[in-house]
Protein backbone atom coordinates (compact mmCIF):
# COMPACT_ATOMS: atom_id res chain seq x y z
CA UNK A 1 0.00 0.00 0.00
CA UNK A 2 1.30 3.24 -0.71
CA UNK A 3 -0.23 6.86 -0.25
CA UNK A 4 1.40 9.94 -1.15
CA UNK A 5 -0.60 13.18 -0.73
CA UNK A 6 1.20 16.56 -2.01
CA UNK A 7 -0.44 19.61 -0.54
CA UNK A 8 1.48 22.81 -1.92
CA UNK A 9 2.11 25.48 0.64
CA UNK A 10 0.28 28.57 -0.16
CA UNK A 11 0.99 30.55 3.23
CA UNK A 12 1.92 29.78 6.53
CA UNK A 13 0.30 32.23 9.19
CA UNK A 14 1.93 33.97 11.70
CA UNK A 15 2.24 32.52 15.74
CA UNK A 16 2.01 35.10 18.26
CA UNK A 17 5.64 34.41 20.38
CA UNK A 18 5.11 33.67 23.97
CA UNK A 19 2.69 31.41 25.96
CA UNK A 20 1.13 30.56 22.31
CA UNK A 21 3.17 27.36 20.69
CA UNK A 22 5.11 28.16 17.49
CA UNK A 23 4.86 26.75 14.06
CA UNK A 24 7.63 24.56 13.25
CA UNK A 25 10.15 26.93 11.13
CA UNK A 26 13.08 24.73 11.06
CA UNK A 27 12.34 22.68 8.17
CA UNK A 28 13.27 23.06 4.77
CA UNK A 29 11.85 24.86 2.51
CA UNK A 30 11.45 22.01 0.28
CA UNK A 31 10.38 19.36 2.83
CA UNK A 32 7.87 22.35 4.13
CA UNK A 33 5.88 23.21 0.61
CA UNK A 34 5.87 19.13 0.21
CA UNK A 35 2.99 18.53 3.33
CA UNK A 36 1.64 14.87 4.43
CA UNK A 37 -1.98 14.40 5.12
CA UNK A 38 -1.68 14.92 8.60
CA UNK A 39 -0.12 18.66 8.10
CA UNK A 40 -3.88 19.61 7.38
CA UNK A 41 -4.26 19.42 11.49
CA UNK A 42 -2.71 21.73 13.90
CA UNK A 43 0.70 20.75 14.91
CA UNK A 44 2.98 23.31 16.29
CA UNK A 45 6.76 23.15 19.03
CA UNK A 46 5.88 22.84 22.72
CA UNK A 47 9.66 22.90 23.24
CA UNK A 48 11.71 24.88 20.44
CA UNK A 49 14.73 23.65 18.55
CA UNK A 50 17.63 24.07 20.90
CA UNK A 51 20.61 22.24 21.78
CA UNK A 52 20.96 20.71 25.17
CA UNK A 53 16.91 20.13 24.71
CA UNK A 54 14.75 17.98 26.85
CA UNK A 55 13.87 14.48 25.27
CA UNK A 56 11.29 11.90 26.10
CA UNK A 57 8.61 14.85 26.37
CA UNK A 58 5.50 12.84 28.02
CA UNK A 59 1.80 14.27 28.54
CA UNK A 60 -0.92 13.79 31.18
CA UNK A 61 -4.25 14.40 31.01
CA UNK A 62 -5.20 17.30 33.77
CA UNK A 63 -7.55 18.81 35.80
CA UNK A 64 -10.67 19.73 33.84
CA UNK A 65 -9.60 18.75 30.40
CA UNK A 66 -6.22 20.09 31.11
CA UNK A 67 -3.62 18.83 28.83
CA UNK A 68 0.05 18.44 31.28
CA UNK A 69 2.83 18.29 29.50
CA UNK A 70 5.93 17.07 31.56
CA UNK A 71 9.54 17.57 30.77
CA UNK A 72 13.33 17.97 32.78
CA UNK A 73 15.12 21.29 31.95
CA UNK A 74 18.75 20.22 30.78
CA UNK A 75 20.02 23.11 31.61
CA UNK A 76 18.54 23.57 35.13
CA UNK A 77 20.26 19.94 36.18
CA UNK A 78 17.55 18.18 34.95
CA UNK A 79 14.60 19.90 36.98
CA UNK A 80 11.30 18.51 36.12
CA UNK A 81 8.94 20.86 34.81
CA UNK A 82 5.10 20.97 33.65
CA UNK A 83 3.34 23.30 31.32
CA UNK A 84 -0.53 23.50 31.49
CA UNK A 85 -2.53 23.78 28.34
CA UNK A 86 -6.57 24.14 28.07
CA UNK A 87 -6.76 24.30 24.51
CA UNK A 88 -5.42 20.59 23.12
CA UNK A 89 -2.14 21.89 23.24
CA UNK A 90 -2.84 25.44 21.09
CA UNK A 91 -1.56 27.59 24.02
CA UNK A 92 0.45 26.55 27.42
CA UNK A 93 0.62 28.05 30.53
CA UNK A 94 4.29 29.60 31.42
CA UNK A 95 6.23 26.60 32.93
CA UNK A 96 6.55 25.46 36.62
CA UNK A 97 8.98 23.28 38.60
CA UNK A 98 7.85 20.07 40.41
CA UNK A 99 9.44 20.29 44.34
CA UNK A 100 9.51 18.17 47.20
CA UNK A 101 8.12 18.67 50.95
CA UNK A 102 11.07 21.45 51.27
CA UNK A 103 10.45 23.27 47.87
CA UNK A 104 13.60 21.65 46.52
CA UNK A 105 13.35 21.45 42.63
CA UNK A 106 13.15 17.45 41.89
CA UNK A 107 15.70 16.43 39.21
CA UNK A 108 15.34 13.28 36.72
CA UNK A 109 14.05 11.96 33.31
CA UNK A 110 12.27 9.57 31.60
CA UNK A 111 9.09 10.23 33.52
CA UNK A 112 5.98 9.29 33.53
CA UNK A 113 2.60 11.52 35.76
CA UNK A 114 -0.32 9.43 36.71
CA UNK A 115 -3.73 9.77 38.14
CA UNK A 116 -4.31 7.28 40.69
CA UNK A 117 -7.07 5.93 41.99
CA UNK A 118 -7.31 7.87 45.07
CA UNK A 119 -7.47 11.38 42.58
CA UNK A 120 -3.91 11.89 44.04
CA UNK A 121 -1.05 11.96 40.94
CA UNK A 122 1.77 9.27 41.12
CA UNK A 123 5.70 10.51 39.54
CA UNK A 124 7.52 7.97 38.03
CA UNK A 125 11.09 8.43 37.21
CA UNK A 126 14.85 7.80 36.14
CA UNK A 127 17.34 9.59 38.86
CA UNK A 128 21.11 8.81 39.53
CA UNK A 129 20.26 9.43 43.20
CA UNK A 130 18.87 6.13 44.22
CA UNK A 131 20.07 4.73 47.64
CA UNK A 132 22.89 2.48 47.39
CA UNK A 133 22.13 2.10 43.65
CA UNK A 134 24.49 0.90 40.80
CA UNK A 135 26.05 3.34 38.63
CA UNK A 136 24.97 3.63 35.21
CA UNK A 137 24.47 6.51 32.52
CA UNK A 138 20.43 7.22 33.66
CA UNK A 139 20.47 6.22 37.20
CA UNK A 140 17.34 3.58 38.86
CA UNK A 141 13.79 4.17 39.02
CA UNK A 142 11.93 6.08 41.55
CA UNK A 143 8.10 7.30 42.47
CA UNK A 144 6.26 9.97 44.25
CA UNK A 145 2.95 11.13 45.03
CA UNK A 146 1.84 14.58 44.78
CA UNK A 147 -2.07 16.25 46.08
CA UNK A 148 -1.75 19.20 43.23
CA UNK A 149 1.10 18.13 41.10
CA UNK A 150 3.14 20.25 42.01
CA UNK A 151 4.57 19.19 45.34
CA UNK A 152 5.42 15.55 45.77
CA UNK A 153 6.02 13.53 48.74
CA UNK A 154 9.93 11.55 49.43
CA UNK A 155 10.43 9.06 46.80
CA UNK A 156 10.09 5.53 47.09
CA UNK A 157 12.67 3.54 45.30
CA UNK A 158 11.18 1.19 42.41
CA UNK A 159 14.35 -0.07 40.66
CA UNK A 160 17.86 0.66 42.20
CA UNK A 161 20.48 -1.04 39.35
CA UNK A 162 19.82 1.44 36.45
CA UNK A 163 16.53 -0.02 35.25
CA UNK A 164 14.49 2.47 33.86
CA UNK A 165 10.93 3.34 32.88
CA UNK A 166 10.56 4.85 29.40
CA UNK A 167 8.93 7.92 29.50
CA UNK A 168 4.67 7.59 29.55
CA UNK A 169 4.81 3.80 29.60
CA UNK A 170 4.02 3.70 33.48
CA UNK A 171 0.20 3.13 33.94
CA UNK A 172 -2.75 2.49 36.19
CA UNK A 173 -4.88 -0.70 35.71
CA UNK A 174 -8.49 -0.95 35.95
CA UNK A 175 -7.60 -2.12 39.59
CA UNK A 176 -5.95 -0.13 41.86
CA UNK A 177 -2.61 -1.33 40.61
CA UNK A 178 0.11 1.02 39.46
CA UNK A 179 2.34 -0.80 36.80
CA UNK A 180 5.92 -0.27 35.73
CA UNK A 181 7.52 -1.44 33.05
CA UNK A 182 10.91 -1.30 33.01
CA UNK A 183 14.15 -2.72 31.59
CA UNK A 184 17.53 -2.93 31.85
CA UNK A 185 21.34 -3.64 30.83
CA UNK A 186 23.46 -6.48 32.36
CA UNK A 187 27.43 -5.70 32.39
CA UNK A 188 30.71 -7.19 33.60
CA UNK A 189 31.37 -2.97 32.97
CA UNK A 190 29.86 -1.77 36.48
CA UNK A 191 29.63 2.13 35.24
CA UNK A 192 27.60 3.67 32.74
CA UNK A 193 29.78 2.64 29.59
CA UNK A 194 28.16 -0.52 29.81
CA UNK A 195 24.96 1.27 28.60
CA UNK A 196 26.58 2.58 25.16
CA UNK A 197 25.66 1.54 21.83
CA UNK A 198 28.66 -0.73 21.34
CA UNK A 199 28.68 -1.76 24.76
CA UNK A 200 29.32 -5.82 25.35
CA UNK A 201 25.88 -5.71 26.96
CA UNK A 202 22.35 -7.33 27.38
CA UNK A 203 19.44 -5.49 27.63
CA UNK A 204 16.09 -6.90 29.04
CA UNK A 205 12.80 -5.71 30.03
CA UNK A 206 10.12 -7.00 33.25
CA UNK A 207 8.20 -4.97 35.42
CA UNK A 208 6.82 -3.68 38.90
CA UNK A 209 3.27 -3.38 40.38
CA UNK A 210 2.47 -1.53 43.43
CA UNK A 211 -1.01 -2.31 44.71
CA UNK A 212 -1.01 0.67 47.52
CA UNK A 213 -0.37 3.48 45.11
CA UNK A 214 3.57 3.32 45.60
CA UNK A 215 4.33 2.65 49.38
CA UNK A 216 5.63 -0.87 48.19
CA UNK A 217 6.76 -2.54 44.90
CA UNK A 218 7.12 -5.74 43.51
CA UNK A 219 9.41 -7.33 40.56
CA UNK A 220 7.44 -9.36 38.23
CA UNK A 221 8.88 -13.26 37.95
CA UNK A 222 9.52 -12.96 34.51
CA UNK A 223 12.61 -11.45 32.23
CA UNK A 224 12.06 -10.21 28.51
CA UNK A 225 14.59 -10.99 25.85
CA UNK A 226 14.45 -12.77 22.55
CA UNK A 227 16.20 -16.32 23.15
CA UNK A 228 16.88 -17.87 19.61
CA UNK A 229 19.41 -21.52 19.93
CA UNK A 230 20.67 -19.94 23.08
CA UNK A 231 21.70 -16.67 21.58
CA UNK A 232 20.18 -13.46 22.95
CA UNK A 233 18.98 -10.39 21.87
CA UNK A 234 18.08 -7.27 23.39
CA UNK A 235 14.42 -6.58 23.97
CA UNK A 236 13.67 -2.59 25.73
CA UNK A 237 11.90 0.37 26.58
CA UNK A 238 8.57 -2.20 26.97
CA UNK A 239 4.73 -0.37 26.40
CA UNK A 240 1.53 -1.61 27.85
CA UNK A 241 -1.90 -1.71 27.40
CA UNK A 242 -4.34 -3.30 29.77
CA UNK A 243 -7.17 -5.75 27.49
CA UNK A 244 -11.02 -5.74 27.71
CA UNK A 245 -10.34 -9.04 29.62
CA UNK A 246 -7.73 -8.12 32.22
CA UNK A 247 -4.66 -9.55 30.54
CA UNK A 248 -1.71 -6.43 29.55
CA UNK A 249 -0.11 -6.38 26.19
CA UNK A 250 3.36 -5.42 26.23
CA UNK A 251 5.35 -4.46 22.89
CA UNK A 252 9.14 -4.07 23.00
CA UNK A 253 11.83 -2.36 21.22
CA UNK A 254 14.28 -4.50 19.16
CA UNK A 255 17.06 -4.51 16.99
CA UNK A 256 16.03 -7.44 14.86
CA UNK A 257 13.84 -4.99 12.49
CA UNK A 258 10.30 -5.66 14.04
CA UNK A 259 8.24 -4.87 17.36
CA UNK A 260 7.89 -8.17 19.64
CA UNK A 261 4.97 -8.68 22.10
CA UNK A 262 4.82 -9.90 25.38
CA UNK A 263 0.87 -11.39 27.28
CA UNK A 264 0.86 -11.61 31.28
CA UNK A 265 -2.54 -13.33 32.44
CA UNK A 266 -1.70 -12.09 36.09
CA UNK A 267 -2.16 -8.32 35.78
CA UNK A 268 2.05 -8.45 35.75
CA UNK A 269 3.57 -10.53 37.89
CA UNK A 270 4.45 -13.26 34.93
CA UNK A 271 4.93 -12.67 31.15
CA UNK A 272 4.81 -15.03 27.86
CA UNK A 273 7.99 -15.41 26.09
CA UNK A 274 8.43 -12.51 23.58
CA UNK A 275 7.44 -13.22 19.93
CA UNK A 276 7.83 -11.62 17.20
CA UNK A 277 5.03 -8.88 15.12
CA UNK A 278 4.99 -8.63 11.44
CA UNK A 279 5.47 -5.05 12.04
CA UNK A 280 8.35 -3.35 10.50
CA UNK A 281 9.51 -1.30 13.52
CA UNK A 282 13.28 0.68 14.25
CA UNK A 283 15.84 0.39 17.25
CA UNK A 284 12.83 2.50 19.06
CA UNK A 285 10.40 2.23 21.45
CA UNK A 286 6.33 2.74 21.34
CA UNK A 287 3.27 4.23 22.65
CA UNK A 288 0.63 1.87 23.19
CA UNK A 289 -3.14 3.75 24.75
CA UNK A 290 -7.13 2.78 24.05
CA UNK A 291 -8.73 5.41 22.55
CA UNK A 292 -11.78 6.38 25.54
CA UNK A 293 -14.58 7.23 22.39
CA UNK A 294 -13.86 4.10 20.34
CA UNK A 295 -12.08 1.64 22.57
CA UNK A 296 -10.03 0.64 20.13
CA UNK A 297 -6.27 0.71 20.77
CA UNK A 298 -3.74 2.98 19.06
CA UNK A 299 -0.66 2.31 18.27
CA UNK A 300 2.24 5.08 17.55
CA UNK A 301 5.66 3.88 16.25
CA UNK A 302 8.75 4.05 14.34
CA UNK A 303 7.89 2.34 11.22
CA UNK A 304 11.14 1.71 9.26
CA UNK A 305 12.49 -0.83 6.57
CA UNK A 306 15.99 -2.95 7.00
CA UNK A 307 17.56 -1.29 4.32
CA UNK A 308 16.05 2.14 5.86
CA UNK A 309 18.02 1.09 8.97
CA UNK A 310 21.01 0.22 7.40
CA UNK A 311 21.46 3.53 5.07
CA UNK A 312 20.81 5.72 8.17
CA UNK A 313 17.55 6.34 7.89
CA UNK A 314 16.39 5.50 11.54
CA UNK A 315 13.79 7.73 12.96
CA UNK A 316 12.46 9.44 9.89
CA UNK A 317 8.59 7.72 9.84
CA UNK A 318 6.61 8.27 12.92
CA UNK A 319 3.26 5.83 12.43
CA UNK A 320 -0.41 5.13 13.70
CA UNK A 321 -1.92 2.49 13.20
CA UNK A 322 -5.39 1.05 15.22
CA UNK A 323 -6.18 -2.34 16.18
CA UNK A 324 -10.24 -3.18 16.67
CA UNK A 325 -9.37 -6.62 17.90
CA UNK A 326 -7.33 -5.56 21.01
CA UNK A 327 -3.75 -6.14 19.53
CA UNK A 328 -4.10 -9.17 17.30
CA UNK A 329 -4.40 -7.19 14.18
CA UNK A 330 -2.95 -3.62 13.18
CA UNK A 331 -5.23 -1.62 10.08
CA UNK A 332 -5.54 2.13 9.58
CA UNK A 333 -2.02 2.89 9.00
CA UNK A 334 -1.01 6.64 8.82
CA UNK A 335 2.12 8.88 8.96
CA UNK A 336 2.53 11.56 11.69
CA UNK A 337 5.87 12.18 10.06
CA UNK A 338 7.58 10.93 7.21
CA UNK A 339 10.11 11.64 4.51
CA UNK A 340 8.01 9.64 1.44
CA UNK A 341 4.61 8.60 1.30
CA UNK A 342 4.89 5.02 2.56
CA UNK A 343 2.38 4.46 4.88
CA UNK A 344 2.63 -0.02 4.98
CA UNK A 345 6.17 -1.37 5.42
CA UNK A 346 7.49 -4.68 5.12
CA UNK A 347 9.39 -6.04 7.82
CA UNK A 348 12.02 -8.88 7.75
CA UNK A 349 11.56 -12.39 7.16
CA UNK A 350 10.14 -13.43 10.81
CA UNK A 351 12.84 -16.79 10.17
CA UNK A 352 15.97 -14.28 9.81
CA UNK A 353 17.64 -13.43 12.73
CA UNK A 354 19.98 -10.61 12.63
CA UNK A 355 20.82 -7.34 14.31
CA UNK A 356 20.56 -4.37 12.02
CA UNK A 357 22.38 -1.73 13.09
CA UNK A 358 25.00 0.39 11.28
CA UNK A 359 27.86 -0.81 13.63
CA UNK A 360 30.74 0.56 11.12
CA UNK A 361 29.90 4.06 10.16
CA UNK A 362 26.10 4.63 12.91
CA UNK A 363 24.46 8.13 12.20
CA UNK A 364 21.44 9.62 10.78
CA UNK A 365 21.93 10.51 7.06
CA UNK A 366 19.57 11.90 4.46
CA UNK A 367 18.42 10.49 1.50
CA UNK A 368 19.73 10.52 -2.13
CA UNK A 369 16.62 9.03 -3.82
CA UNK A 370 14.44 12.20 -3.81
CA UNK A 371 12.40 10.30 -6.11
CA UNK A 372 11.16 8.12 -3.90
CA UNK A 373 12.10 10.52 -0.17
CA UNK A 374 9.75 13.66 -1.69
CA UNK A 375 10.55 15.31 1.33
CA UNK A 376 14.10 15.39 2.02
CA UNK A 377 15.97 16.75 2.78
CA UNK A 378 14.52 16.67 6.33
CA UNK A 379 14.59 16.45 10.00
CA UNK A 380 15.50 12.57 10.61
CA UNK A 381 15.35 11.86 14.67
CA UNK A 382 11.62 11.45 15.58
CA UNK A 383 10.66 9.51 18.14
CA UNK A 384 9.60 8.68 21.63
CA UNK A 385 5.92 9.74 21.03
CA UNK A 386 3.05 10.28 23.93
CA UNK A 387 -0.44 10.68 23.16
CA UNK A 388 -3.31 11.81 25.16
CA UNK A 389 -7.40 11.78 24.20
CA UNK A 390 -9.21 15.17 24.99
CA UNK A 391 -12.44 15.72 23.29
CA UNK A 392 -12.65 14.22 20.17
CA UNK A 393 -8.46 14.97 19.70
CA UNK A 394 -5.62 13.35 20.08
CA UNK A 395 -3.14 15.32 21.21
CA UNK A 396 0.69 13.52 20.31
CA UNK A 397 4.18 14.97 21.21
CA UNK A 398 7.14 13.14 20.19
CA UNK A 399 11.24 14.39 19.39
CA UNK A 400 11.86 16.09 16.43
CA UNK A 401 15.03 16.94 16.20
CA UNK A 402 18.83 17.02 13.75
CA UNK A 403 18.99 16.44 9.96
CA UNK A 404 17.87 20.22 8.49
CA UNK A 405 17.04 21.51 12.20
CA UNK A 406 20.76 21.14 12.52
CA UNK A 407 23.28 18.58 14.26
CA UNK A 408 22.35 18.17 18.13
CA UNK A 409 18.92 20.55 17.76
CA UNK A 410 16.19 19.19 18.99
CA UNK A 411 12.67 20.09 19.80
CA UNK A 412 9.38 18.20 20.86
CA UNK A 413 6.60 18.64 18.14
CA UNK A 414 2.72 18.85 19.05
CA UNK A 415 0.50 17.05 16.37
CA UNK A 416 -3.76 17.35 17.67
CA UNK A 417 -5.33 15.27 15.01
CA UNK A 418 -8.98 14.57 15.22
CA UNK A 419 -9.92 10.76 16.83
CA UNK A 420 -12.08 10.56 12.95
CA UNK A 421 -8.60 11.08 10.99
CA UNK A 422 -6.86 8.20 12.79
CA UNK A 423 -9.96 5.80 11.48
CA UNK A 424 -10.13 7.46 7.41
Amino acid sequence: MRQLVIYWLVGVAGMAVGARAQEPSGLDVHAAELKLDVDRHFHSYVLPPREKASLETTLCSGERGQVWCVYYEPTEGLAIKRKVSRDAGRTWDQPETLVDLQERPIAGNHITMLRLKSGRWGLVYATNRVPDGRMGRDGGTVFRTSDDGRTWSEPVVVERRFGICCSGHAIVLWSVRVFVPVFKWISYDATGAAESSNAPSLSYSYSYVSDDEGKTWTQSLSELFVSHYRAAYDLEEPAVVELKDGRLLMHLRSQLGRMYRSISEDQGVSWSRPEALPIAASYTPCILRRIPRTGDLLMIWNQISRMEILNGFHRHRLSCAISRDDGQTWTKFKNLESLDGETVVKPPPEDRIEVLEQWEDYGYYQPNNRGRYFRAPGVLRICYPDVVFIDDQAVVVYDYGSGTLGENIHATKLRAVPIAWLYE
